[in-house]
């Protein structure tokens, strides 16, 4: 799948951005952010990186990672008019930021996320802000610099949808409770850190 570059976005309809999502699941805005908002955001986040608590789980969804609560900082991103504006051009139903279930995110070596959809109704839809991303490798077959996104019906290959990589400044944007979605596991010298947020549907 291809990314769609910001200054496209506003050129493009309503009706194009929806069948986006519903053909691959997501979709990945590059560089969405200006410098401003993304250095505040990596400030706030290596902030609360310090206080985050590692997480390991295994039933319903296997998952290795850090997660700390968000701030100031990401919650006047999350319910700005720019993220609303793009909220409405994927879905019909009014939405608002499910803030309990969102958080800032870390993953270094080993740390992976599986194939698992998001609880619904609170993540209806979801959004993900990379902030930051480092790779030896990122090109690699075998990098955990990937997002992959299945359908509806399962994480089997077979049903692979799109390959999204991590990049700083992107914003993902899909229905993470309706599509498999998962992330392999970090190689050696890989970091990812990202703003993980749920939007509910208010209908």
């Amino acid at each position: 799948m291809n990314a769609l570059p910001l200054h496209n976005l506003l050129s493009n309809t309503k009706k194009y951005l929806s069948i986006r999502v519903q053909e691959f699941g997501f979709v990945c805005l590059e560089n969405a952010l200006d410098d401003e908002i993304m250095a505040s955001l990596l400030a706030e986040s290596n902030m609360k990186q310090s206080s985050a608590r590692k997480a390991k789980e295994n039933d319903p969804i296997s998952y290795q990672a850090s997660l700390a609560d968000i701030g100031d900082t990401a919650l006047s991103l999350l319910r700005s008019p720019f993220i609303y504006q793009i909220l409405q051009m994927i879905s019909d139903e009014p939405l608002a930021l499910t803030a309990e279930a969102s958080c800032y995110t870390y993953y270094g070596p080993g740390d992976f996320l599986s194939a698992h959809r998001d609880r619904f109704p609170e993540c209806a839809v979801t959004v993900i802000v990379y902030i930051y991303a480092a790779s030896p490798n990122s090109d690699s077959p075998n990098t955990g610099l990937s997002f992959r996104v299945y359908n509806e019906k399962s994480a089997d290959k077979s049903n692979l949808r799109a390959i999204i990589s991590t990049r700083v400044g992107s914003l993902v944007v899909g229905r993470g409770s309706y599509v498999w979605h998962e992330r392999p596991p970090l190689q050696e010298g890989e970091y990812v850190t990202a703003l993980t947020a749920c939007f509910r549907a208010l209908i």
